[in-house]
């Protein structure tokens, strides 16, 4: 599913695409996809992979739906990470990095590059 706030993507739907339009005022896409969730309660699994996300494959998918196998009863939502290797991608605001603590649990996320010298 392709979940927007855009007219210009969600015109995919003509082309076959399952899309659904949600509200504007998403203060990012965590919350955006809290929307969607609460809209599909009978969902197996809710997993965000934004679009900009153009490198995502289904094995990263895959990937977070083990890690929801391992704690079946777990009221968190799982991500995709992967590591960055252009320096490019790591100063790209529209990139998002994210700090992890020991066991690979997100701890915050930032376009930013992290640690952000100012």
């Amino acid at each position: 599913m392709i979940a927007t706030d855009d007219e210009r993507i969600y015109s995919a739907e003509k082309f076959g695409g399952d899309v659904l339009m949600t509200r504007a005022d998403h203060p990012d896409g965590s919350s955006r996809v809290a929307e969607v969730a609460r809209s599909a309660p009978d969902a197996d699994y809710v997993i965000n992979i934004p679009g900009r996300r153009t490198d995502a494959r289904p094995k990263d998918a895959e990937g977070a739906c083990r890690g929801h196998s391992i704690r079946p009863r777990s009221r968190f939502g799982y991500s995709v990470v992967v590591p960055i290797r252009d320096d490019k991608d790591f100063f790209n605001p529209n990139i998002v990095k994210v700090v992890t603590d020991q066991r690979g649990r997100a701890l915050y996320f930032s376009g930013s590059p992290i640690p952000f010298m100012r």
